[in-house]
């Protein structure tokens, strides 16, 4: 338990310390693809245990099909276009590529100079994090203390403090998550919202048709992941039948 939670506890403590690289940290000499993709990804590792917050070539491409940044000169990347990437890839978690679209097309109405925009941005992130992940420092800090006290004190079995440890830290990723899903709610309304206000119905009608294939697409990966939670809930059924059968 010792080694679990003190990774735990230093993962945390290293993603309240991250920090995106600045503007002028940015290549400050255009990059081909796979360049591109080595960067972004080195430099948003510490996020990166879900293969699905990769940045891909497919994705990239996508990216400029959409709009999202400009097409690439003679197949390289300059450091707007980067920085661009950098955000789309921390914000591509909790939004659809039409939603991120929207939202970086208002940039124009901030300012043309994209150090600007990205600087706001970082800002924003690291803040964010930073607050975020000292809050939940705190909190999982309080529940290895409890499940120290408990073993101090003797009363209880290293299976039930386990248990009781587990349930503390099932209850703080439940707030987390409930708390990105009130968040993600308004933000979709407000996106929604300002969507209507700058196109007419015939323009929604025609944007309609991406959303409604993303949507087709994440009911397809959900139905593969659902298979794959039966997978690893029977095996995991299994072992304990023969666990239990062995110790009888």
């Amino acid at each position: 338990m010792a080694k679990d939670t003190a990774e735990l506890e230093k993962w945390i403590k290293e993603v309240g310390s991250f920090s995106l690289p600045q503007f002028k940290e940015l290549p400050n000499v255009e990059l081909y693809m796979e360049q591109v993709l080595s960067y972004i990804n080195s430099s948003l590792a510490i996020f990166s245990d879900d293969p699905r917050k990769v940045l891909t070539s497919f994705m990239v491409n996508n990216y400029v099909k959409a709009g999202m940044i400009p097409e690439p000169k003679k197949k390289k990347y300059d450091r707007e276009q980067i920085g661009y990437l950098m955000a789309i890839t921390l914000m591509k978690q909790t939004l659809s590529m039409s939603d991120m679209a929207l939202l970086l097309a208002l940039d124009q109405y901030a300012t043309p100079d994209k150090g600007r925009l990205y600087a706001f941005y970082r800002s924003l992130e690291m803040s964010t994090i930073k607050s975020q992940a000292s809050l939940l420092e705190r909190h999982i800090e309080d529940a290895i203390r409890r499940y120290e006290k408990d073993k101090q004190e003797g009363k209880m079995s290293r299976t039930e403090m386990e248990n009781n440890l587990n349930g503390a830290l099932g209850l703080l990723a439940l707030r987390l998550a409930t708390q990105a899903q009130v968040d993600k709610i308004l933000a979709d309304h407000l996106i929604d919202f300002i969507r209507k206000r700058l196109f007419d119905e015939q323009e929604l009608a025609r944007q309609d048709k991406p959303l409604s294939q993303e949507a087709e697409r994440e009911a397809k990966n959900q139905f593969v992941e659902a298979k794959e939670i039966k997978r690893a809930r029977d095996a995991r059924i299994r072992r304990k039948t023969t666990k239990n059968y062995m110790e009888d």
